[in-house]
């Protein structure tokens, strides 16, 4: 799965979330988020911060909210679920995926 993040202070890299082959079902753990977060999010969020994000588990897991607790971090926990007008990233995938395609 391909990850990336957005803020005012740049963007991140893309990322590759790779899936946990000892995980049950071999799919994206707490693990492999936190991973994306540490290489990807880090180096673009501030103290204070607003973190958008949906409510899959593995984005609400107890390993996630310490993490974000320990960067204070503050997750946005309040959101209409299927409203990806109000989510500033779903804008940008078209593009991506528009610059891809002429690549």
């Amino acid at each position: 799965m391909v990850w990336a993040a957005i803020s005012t202070a740049g963007s991140s890299n893309l990322m590759i979330m790779r899936r946990d082959q000892s995980a049950p079902k071999q799919g994206y753990t707490t693990q492999s988020h936190l991973q994306v977060l540490e290489d990807g999010s880090l180096p673009i969020l501030q103290a204070n911060s607003i973190y958008q994000q949906d409510g899959a588990r593995i984005h609400t897991s107890r390993l996630a909210k310490a993490w974000f607790e320990k960067h204070c971090v503050h997750v946005l926990k309040y959101w209409p679920p299927y409203s990806p007008n109000l989510n500033p990233i779903e804008h940008i995938w078209p593009l991506l995926k528009e610059a891809l395609y002429q690549l």
